[in-house]
């Protein structure tokens, strides 16, 4: 009788973080000069616009890659973001002319998008992804920012969150130049703050890493 085999093929795959990273660095940067006026109030519709057509394809292609690289949180991270910056881009085209920042609903669907950041941000932060785990905790309260103002409409919050956006587009920029230097290279040429299974997984051979696949989701039997 033949023996029942399964066959695992193992190939190299990019990190789909750095994509999704420069998405983000691009809408959040947009939108802070909208809020900060930087960008005039007659361009708010072309700032919608520039969101749909730019990082939402971005980040909807990383949230796909992620499946194939078997990365959990980046693909739910990337999905998350995608989602968001497609309702806020929606919402600027189709709204009120000259009257810059979110309504209440989609104040609430940003509150929401910061909670939902925290499992991918929680998942790396147990495996020791900590630069993932900086920019999406990040990009969790710059939405909660740009929620709140949403519900009070008033110039600090509008300030705050044009600020938050900024130091977030900063830090997406970091953590894409870092991932994709180190995925290049080989090495870590800027620091990506890797702990634990995280730093594990990129000192210990290839077989040692192969030990546990068999428990995965995608190989096993149940999801």
């Amino acid at each position: 009788m033949p023996v029942e085999r399964t066959r695992i093929n193992v190939r190299p795959m990019a990190t789909p973080l750095p994509i999704t990273f420069l998405g983000l660095m691009m809408a959040t940067t947009v939108v802070a000069g909208l809020e900060l006026g930087i960008v005039p109030e007659h361009s708010y519709h072309e700032v919608g616009w520039a969101i749909v057509a730019v990082p939402v394809p971005m980040q909807l292609l990383a949230a796909a890659w992620g499946f194939v690289t078997r990365s959990a949180a980046a693909t739910t991270g990337s999905a998350v973001l995608a989602a968001t910056w497609f309702g806020v881009g929606l919402t600027t085209i189709t709204g009120t002319y000259g009257k810059p920042g979110p309504d209440p609903a989609l104040g609430l669907l940003l509150l929401g998008s910061a909670a939902a950041l925290t499992v991918p941000m929680v998942a790396e932060i147990r495996v020791g992804s900590l630069l993932p785990a900086v920019v999406m905790g990040m990009t969790a309260a710059r939405f909660m920012i740009t929620g709140i103002d949403g519900f009070e409409h008033t110039h600090a919050w509008t300030t705050a969150s044009g600020y938050a956006g900024f130091v977030l587009a900063f830090v997406a920029l970091y953590g894409a130049a870092a991932l994709e230097l180190e995925g290049s290279s080989q090495d870590a040429i800027l620091p990506v703050f890797r702990t634990g299974r995280s730093q594990r997984g990129m000192e210990i051979g290839l077989s040692e890493q192969l030990d546990e696949v068999e428990h995965e989701a995608g190989v096993r039997k149940t999801l």
